[in-house]
């Protein structure tokens, strides 16, 4: 199947509590986007409650509220209903879907992961972390969706599902050409190329951090001796 032209993709995208379900993290909003040739058709996002605080920091970058939440349902509560919608579509779209991955099997279950996982995958970071596209961002911040979707012109609203799943789409079809056509043959080639592209993810954020240290390093005589 020809994904560009045949195959209707749903993106997923999650906003949470924080960056670990294992250590009481829980998600607060999913968002899915549909897409097929191209075109985004249809978006939706479900506020589901936690069953805990959201934390400040949070609320600051996602303008999700415990009042917003309160009362909505519990994502084990909508399980099968996401389940429902997204087996409809041929593949699934993701960014940086490991992170969707473990707080979605933490809190529905491997079985419902499994029957998700059963379509092909197309992780957007992957795409563009690949040496063909990297290469004309290297060394400028593109990780994350926000620059990514700025570098490519494409207009995006931060840090809500909906608009993140929708964002997803619009980074992989801008870079389609770096992708097989048939769907699962690319599903196939960007797992292949997660354990290198990973490897030089974290070397990108070791780099960014040592820049960071030694710039405070640079920094911290200049301001005590202001001090003093």
């Amino acid at each position: 199947m020809i994904w560009t032209r045949e195959a209707t993709l749903v993106a997923i995208d999650l906003e949470t509590t924080g960056f670990d379900p294992a250590t009481g993290d829980r998600i607060t909003e999913v968002g899915l986007a549909w897409m097929r040739g191209g075109g985004v058709y249809m978006t939706t996002s479900l506020l589901v409650d936690p069953d805990r605080p959201i934390p400040a920091e949070v609320v600051e970058l996602t303008g999700i509220t415990d009042d917003m939440v309160r009362g909505r349902p519990r994502l084990t509560d909508v399980g099968e209903l996401l389940l429902a919608a997204i087996v409809q579509a041929d593949g699934v779209v993701g960014f940086n879907w490991p992170f969707e991955q473990k707080f979605l099997a933490h809190e529905l279950g491997m079985e419902w992961m499994r029957r998700v996982m059963a379509r092909p995958l197309l992780d957007a970071q992957l795409v563009a972390y690949q040496d063909s596209v990297s290469r004309w961002w290297h060394g400028r911040s593109r990780r994350s969706l926000q620059g990514l979707t700025k570098w490519l012109g494409i207009h995006h609203a931060p840090h809500r599902a909906d608009h993140d799943a929708e964002a997803a789409l619009a980074v992989l079809w801008e870079l389609r050409t770096h992708l097989p056509e048939d769907l699962r043959a690319a599903s196939e080639y960007l797992e292949q190329q997660r354990p290198a592209i990973e490897a030089r993810v974290a070397a990108d954020r070791a780099a960014e951090k040592a820049a960071r240290e030694a710039q405070a390093a640079q920094v911290a005589p200049v301001a005590a001796g202001v001090a003093s």
